[in-house]
């Protein structure tokens, strides 16, 4: 039996939100939740989420507590918890 469920993702839970008209080149950091909604190309290293919205694209390798992916991602993606993919 699955454990799955419908995911919501609340921008008003999020500690940062990376919005559609912003691409980031680089490495990224943190501890809190992140949602990126643009482009995204580099490394996320993270204790905590990471929502990958619908339409965003990110070419990174991502290490996360947990990944939630509904947008497109290019490059491998480790975590200590859950990857989601609706």
């Amino acid at each position: 039996m699955s454990d799955y469920r419908q995911h919501y993702t609340d921008e008003n839970d999020m500690d940062t939100i990376m919005s559609e008209d912003v691409f980031f080149d680089g490495q990224v950091s943190f501890e809190k939740p992140l949602l990126i909604k643009g482009r995204m190309k580099g490394s996320i290293s993270s204790t905590g989420d990471v929502h990958i919205n619908k339409g965003a694209v990110v070419e990174a390798k991502i290490e996360a507590g947990r990944v939630w992916l509904q947008g497109s991602v290019k490059g491998e993606i480790k975590t200590s918890g859950k990857l989601e993919i609706p």
